[in-house]
């Protein structure tokens, strides 16, 4: 199934359609993640923090944060680890 990314100021809601947990705006076109190389896409939050997006849509569970796929995310969280360098 091919799924058109969306562009930069669209927002996208994270989570299942059934239950969305989080609503962002996008910031950037994809890129690719610093550590894994996965490609993410660039969002806000309500509050302003950027964070990053799988840039592939999971069927069951909607647009899901990279915190939660990337093999790495503890290494770059301010709570997990250094932060980055």
């Amino acid at each position: 199934m091919m799924v058109r990314l969306p562009a930069v100021g669209t927002l996208l809601r994270l989570g299942p359609d059934s239950h969305p947990v989080l609503t962002v705006r996008v910031t950037a076109p994809v890129a690719r993640c610093a550590s894994c190389r996965a490609r993410i896409i660039w969002t806000e939050t309500h509050r302003g923090r950027r964070m990053p997006v799988d840039a592939r849509l999971d069927p069951a569970l909607g647009w899901v944060t990279h915190f939660a796929t990337c093999p790495q995310a503890r290494a770059w969280s301010r709570a997990g680890g250094r932060g980055r360098q």
